[in-house]
């Protein structure tokens, strides 16, 4: 599946690599409040809905979706503003390497491991997992530690 085939209703959003990989893609969407628009199928539907009144804002949902991705990547320190410069088209790898005076694949890795942190599910990986946490009674918690681990500390235990 190509990354062109991929999109995401918001209730299909659960905070995991694909999904966050995703927004990162579409990035300049998010940002201006809307959602992206879904590759045609090539199925013809009729455009039948309702012309009711709605209780929120067309731009709400993909604010709230892009707000927790920026807040996820900013507790990476420098990875995760280099992944949101990358991905906003602000800057290149390229320029972001000669800047830091390090090899281009060190920029590629420090990107990668944001996004893998940014990815860990519903619940943040720096927060402390609740005794009573609702994802791990359904068996939807996708954490392996019940502890909050800050960016550096998450690192520190990959390497091992």
């Amino acid at each position: 599946m190509s990354s062109d085939d991929v999109w995401f209703a918001y209730g299909q959003v659960n905070f995991n690599r694909r999904v966050v990989q995703w927004v990162l893609e579409n990035a300049v969407a998010f940002q201006r409040g809307s959602w992206p628009k879904r590759v045609n199928t090539g199925y013809i539907d009729f455009p039948f809905g309702s012309h009711g009144v709605k209780h929120e804002g067309h731009f709400v949902k993909a604010a709230l979706v892009w707000a927790e991705v920026e807040a996820r990547l900013k507790q990476c320190g420098d990875d995760g503003l280099d992944c949101l410069s990358y991905y906003l088209g602000e800057s290149t790898v390229a320029v972001m390497a000669r800047k830091a005076r390090v090899p281009e694949e060190r920029i590629w890795g420090g990107i990668n491991r944001a996004i893998r942190y940014a990815g860990s599910g519903r619940c943040r990986r720096w927060v402390p997992c609740p005794e009573d946490c609702q994802y791990r009674a359904e068996g939807h918690c996708m954490r392996k530690n019940k502890d909050g681990w800050d960016y550096a500390e998450w690192r520190r235990r990959m390497r091992q």
